[in-house]
């Protein structure tokens, strides 16, 4: 239990400094507020200096021109807060959550220990207690950093038919009580991401479940 609990303390001081490390700033609007613009001065410089002729074709190109190179700015800002999105999601699908997983199974496993523990060790109660609660920290910072991101655990409809876009069989059972092509049990937790274009959250990572194949025969 004890070298259990230091390995959980590791794995919280790794965790924030991790949270420290990659803060993301969605509000840095800097390279926008410096789109270039035709100011009114501009405007009367260019009616003075020509005809009026003149002066409107060059007030077309000019306003032409600063039009390009705003779209291109927007268009660089787009992309590259658009790569660092993919970069962050592939990070914490291959990274991130796989540790929480292991959290996860962890307190599993430790509730299932402590239940099997004889009645006479009360005096480690507390002891146990805390363990316990390491695990449900951990799961909190993590789901903290999920949520920042727009990142949530994906909703497993048991007993419902199932869905391939969203879920990934991991085995086929039989069950009687269900229909085929139903899910019987999740074996694995999926989570989708939220998006500022779709309606709908996108899949992060399939939830794995098992899939009830009932004999026809």
């Amino acid at each position: 239990f004890q070298g259990r609990q230091q390995g959980l303390d590791l794995i919280g001081k790794m965790l924030n400094r991790l949270l420290e490390s990659t803060e993301i700033d969605t509000d840095d609007n800097s390279a926008l507020l410096a789109l270039p613009s035709l100011s009114q001065p501009d405007l009367m410089t260019l009616i003075e200096a020509e005809q009026l002729e003149q002066s409107a074709e060059l007030i077309k190109n000019k306003s032409k021109e600063v039009g390009i190179q705003r779209w291109q700015l927007v268009t660089q800002q787009r992309d590259l807060a658009e790569q660092y999105r993919k970069n962050w999601l592939h990070f914490v699908e291959r990274k991130v959550l796989p540790i929480l997983d292991g959290i996860n199974e962890g307190k599993q496993h430790a509730e299932t220990l402590i239940s099997q523990l004889p009645k006479d060790n009360a005096e480690q109660e507390d002891n146990f207690k805390h363990w316990l609660q390491t695990y449900s920290d951990l799961q909190e910072l993590f789901s903290q950093l999920l949520r920042d991101i727009k990142v949530y655990p994906m909703q497993v409809n048991i007993g419902k038919s199932m869905d391939y876009l969203r879920y990934e069989p991991f085995d086929v059972q039989p069950d009687s009580t269900l229909n085929n092509e139903c899910v019987k049990e999740e074996i694995r937790q999926g989570y989708e991401y939220e998006t500022e274009t779709e309606q709908e959250p996108l899949v992060l990572r399939p939830a794995l479940v098992v899939v009830v194949k009932n004999d026809q025969g």
